[in-house]
């Protein structure tokens, strides 16, 4: 069993994304901003061509869009178990810092998906 790490600053804080390559799958914490958290786990199973999503939400989190979209993708496309745990928390964050959290965890995710090729 192997971990990768990757950390950003993004709006003076760090975010980091630590994946556990596991003998069947991958599992994946995302955390960081001002207070880490769990706020979304998003579990995507490959089976035959085919991905089946499951989620935890947590009310009044929106940890989902990150979660969701990094375990669709990378179970997609090793086709293989994916769970996302994503907690990311910035204190009175604007829409223009919401699309530099997110476009980190683009970012991030490109990262892994080539270290992991």
């Amino acid at each position: 069993m192997s971990t990768i790490e990757i950390t950003r600053q993004i709006l003076d804080r760090p975010i980091s994304l630590r994946c556990t390559i596991l003998d069947e799958g991958l599992h994946i914490l995302i955390m960081g901003g001002d207070r880490s958290h769990i706020g979304a786990v998003s579990i995507c199973e490959y089976h035959q061509g085919e991905t089946k999503l499951s989620e935890i939400l947590r009310e009044e989190h929106r940890d989902d869009f990150i979660s969701r979209k990094i375990a669709q993708n990378l179970s997609a496309v090793f086709h293989c178990t994916v769970t996302v745990c994503c907690g990311i928390h910035y204190n009175r964050i604007d829409p223009a810092g919401i699309v530099q959290v997110l476009l980190c965890a683009d970012d991030m995710e490109e990262e892994l998906t080539r270290r992991l090729a």
